[in-house]
């Protein structure tokens, strides 16, 4: 191997050829047998890889030992702020909204994502999140159980169930949330919130 970037180059290939998260050892191996290489130590050499995924700004750890692309694309949500509680029938829900200065409504049902519950001065007195069942499925849930008197309006933040374009890893997430608490709380020295986060605002369709 005659330099690092060269050894950057060879992990960027392995990444063209598997598009998942991968474990060093493997990606090493891969390195080796595309390349004919015949490193004098095989263990040294794949400490080399690990040092380079690890070092680079090109790959992002996903967990102990796998790596994968970095991206830089920003997170595509959609969100509601402090929509009202008594303007959805619970016995038949529904998660409607329109777009601010358009007509057309849009369906939120099948969203999964994070949501804030608020009581009546706007204080926030609840965080979730909807991973298996959707957002309207928690809520649904917040309305018969001990939170049930405890909210009155409700923010969502929220991804398509089958959303396939997009793998959340430690840092967007991080990132992720950030934006997510600073749209729902705002706080007085924070921006409009979200290095990673675009996202679009839908008012309440009010029937």
């Amino acid at each position: 191997m005659k330099k690092q970037e060269d050894l950057t180059s060879y992990i960027e290939r392995v990444f063209e050829k598997l598009k998942n998260g991968i474990n060093y050892k493997e990606i090493t191996d891969i390195i080796i047998k595309d390349n004919g290489i015949q490193p004098e130590n095989y263990e040294n050499f794949a400490k080399r890889v690990w040092n380079t995924l690890d070092k680079s700004n090109k790959f992002t750890k996903i967990k102990r030992g796998f790596f994968d692309v970095r991206t830089n694309d920003v997170i595509n949500t959609h969100y509601g702020f402090q929509w009202r509680k008594d303007e959805i029938a619970w016995k038949h829900p529904h998660l409607i909204g329109y777009k601010p200065n358009k007509t057309e409504i849009h369906n939120f049902d099948k969203l999964i994502g994070v949501y804030v519950l608020y009581d009546r001065d706007d204080r926030i007195v609840y965080v979730g999140q909807s991973n298996k069942k959707t957002i309207l499925e928690r809520l649904t849930a917040h309305t018969k159980d001990h939170l049930a008197n405890e909210w009155s309006k409700f923010s969502w933040f929220g991804f398509p169930k089958n959303n396939e374009n997009k793998r959340l890893y430690t840092e967007d997430l991080i990132l992720f949330m950030e934006a997510v608490l600073i749209r729902s709380i705002k706080p007085k020295h924070n921006g409009s919130g979200g290095k990673k986060f675009k996202g679009i605002l839908y008012n309440q369709k009010v029937y």
